[in-house]
Formats: C-alpha cells, structure tokens, sequence
C-alpha cells in the first residue's frame, strides 16, 4: 500500500473521499456541504465513532464518525477501519485529519494474516492519499506503523518456523537494512556468561537458546542508554508444568515483548532519533521433554542469584533475569521490560478492563 500527500483534494483521482464526522455534529465541512446536508436532513448523519456511511458516486463519499476530540489513537482506529472495511476500492483520498496518527493507523489495518492461506490473497487498498499534513509527519507514521507491522508478522508466525535460531536470523536481517549493530549469542556463549536461568528454561528443548542484541547510537556524547528488554519465549508449552491443551497454540505469541522490543529500536533507527538505546532479547523454546527443567530444581542466574523452579510455567521473569544482567552489564542506565502478561497479573489486578 502506498501512501500519498497532497495540499488538498482538487484533482486526486480516487475511487471514494473519506470525510470524518465529528460526534453530535449538525453540519459537514462546507467542500461536503451538498452530499452531508440531504444526510443530516434524513437523519443519516451523524455518526457514531467508527461507523461509516458510504455514499455511491464517482467518487463514493465515504463518512465516517470521529470522537468529539479526537487524539492520536482514536485518529489511528479510523484508519485502520477503513483500510479494512473499504479494502476492495483501490484508491481512497482522506480529507484534513492528523496525518501522523493516520498513516500509522493505515499501515497497521492493512496487516494480513494470510500468509500460510493457499486460496489466494484478500485484496487491499492500494494508494491512501492525505489532503494536508507535511512529509514528516507522513514519514513518521509510516515508520512507526511498518515496525508494528514488522513485530506482529514475527509474532504471528507459527512457532515452527520460528525458532530461537531463526527468530535471531530474522533480527540480524533487519538489524542490517535499518543499520543497528547486531549481536547474537548463541548457546556456547551464553553459558559461559553463565546464564543460567535462560539455559534452564531451554534446556527441554531440541532448539538451543538465543540472545539477540540491537544496538542504535547515534548520540555520542550521551551516558544516557534505555535498553529495552523483551521476553522471547517462541512457545510456551508451560514445561513439565504443562499447559491445558485449550488455546496452547496461542503461545507462539510468547515472544510478542520480544518482537516488540525489536521493533522499537527499528522505529527509533529509521527515524534517526537523537539518542543512544539497545534492545535485548533472550529467546527460549519450552518444551516438556526428558532433560526439560522439573519443579524444585535449583539454577543460579547471570547475577548470581539463586532461583528455585516452583511451577515450569513461571520462565518468563527467569530468561528476563538474565536479559536484564545482561543489559546493564553492557552499560545500559534506563531498563524497560516487555513481556506478555502473566496470570499473576490478573491475580494482581482482577479481570477488569477499563472501556
């Protein structure tokens, strides 16, 4: 999908012109006037947030609702409605909005999941273009949207095809295009930096562990160095704790602090933000096999410290000691963990959500 800027609408060639509509609203900019006013007459309009009102033409008029005052995230779900929604017209133009947020929210609703479908691909948007806004809003947005994207494409990647070994080799790939340097340590040399908790977690598994460090300086003077540290666990079978069977493929997603992590340190590289970061990613594959990890064992971290295995299941807070020894023994002053969460944290916290 590409995305365009322009100063306004005149002479953009599009399939349908999108018009958000601010909740409760009464009258429709006056370039509109004369397709919302027989709308908002009838009852038609307005529009909730995220409901849409298409109507037929050359171009389609396309509205859709806003919040009453919208910010960055709301601006980001309207877009990714209406590449998904409108995913078979080919070219659609947006009407004034915050480019920024709509770009990324336009790269994130385009994102597939088909990959590994054989009956074809579903058809997408091919050009959105954005009357207003300037270029480096427009670059921001696409930047921070593709490097989602890049991470949910990890993520959502069957855990057979990503491995530790590979989900390192996939880190290294980007690392090069983006220009991070890259390490990965591999199992030799995470044992001799003898950590242990990560090898443990590993340890009933075919696949030997990882640790993957990205590295983005691009501030020399700073002593200021985040490190963002991201769980990589390429699936949790819970270990000789075993998962129920309901919903343990869903744990290919175990390494989504990971993928995360990553991403945001790709973000921060093709924006050329003034700073100095890293990300740190230890990466594991948990299986519940004869050499696995038992309840009671005993395992001394990076740090030094002592762990005692209670439930197999609880590896995540074990590969990010490690990770994170390892992170600020490269210097790192700022440590941000990332991890999927726990049921402890809905033990915590209770099963609310806020709406």
């Amino acid at each position: 999908m590409q995305l365009e800027l322009r100063e306004s609408l005149d002479g953009i060639q599009a399939d349908a012109i999108v018009v958000p509509l601010v909740d409760g609203a009464d009258a429709a900019d006056s370039r509109f006037a004369s397709v919302a006013n027989p709308l908002f007459a009838s009852g038609d309009l307005p529009l909730r947030p995220l409901e849409t009102l298409v109507v037929p033409g050359s171009p389609k008029f396309i509205f859709i609702g806003i919040p009453k005052t919208p910010d960055a995230e709301a601006w980001r779900r309207t877009a990714g409605t209406i590449v998904r929604r409108f995913r078979n017209l080919k070219r659609i133009a947006i009407s004034h909005c915050d480019v920024r947020a709509m770009s990324e929210g336009a790269v994130v609703g385009n994102f597939s999941v088909e990959s590994y479908k054989t009956s074809g691909s579903r058809p997408s948007v091919e050009t959105v273009f954005f009357a207003g806004g300037d270029r480096k809003a427009l670059d921001e947005g696409i930047i921070i949207g593709e490097s989602i994207n890049w991470a949910r494409g990890l993520i959502n990647e069957p855990s057979n095809h990503k491995p530790p070994r590979v989900v390192a080799d996939r880190a290294y790939e980007m690392a090069a295009k983006v220009g991070l340097i890259a390490d990965v340590l591999d199992e030799p040399r995470i044992r001799e930096l003898k950590m242990g908790a990560l090898l443990g977690v590993s340890q009933g598994s075919e696949e030997p562990p990882r640790l993957v460090v990205l590295k983005y300086q691009r501030k020399p003077d700073s002593s200021r160095i985040p490190a963002y540290v991201g769980k990589g666990v390429t699936i949790d079978t819970g270990g000789i704790s075993l998962k129920p069977a309901d919903g343990m493929e869903k744990m290919k997603y175990d390494m989504a602090g990971g993928a995360t992590a990553m991403a945001a340190v790709r973000a921060l590289a093709l924006a050329k933000a003034p700073l100095n970061c890293m990300a740190v990613v230890p990466l594991a594959e948990k299986m519940p096999g004869g050499k696995a990890q038992r309840p009671g064992d005993v395992v001394k971290s990076m740090s030094g410290k002592t762990i005692e295995i209670i439930n197999t299941d609880a590896e995540g807070r074990l590969i990010l000691a490690d990770a994170l020894a390892y992170a600020r023994s490269l210097g790192a002053t700022h440590l941000i963990d990332l991890a999927t969460l726990t049921g402890a944290a809905r033990v915590a916290l209770g099963p609310f959500q806020s709406v």
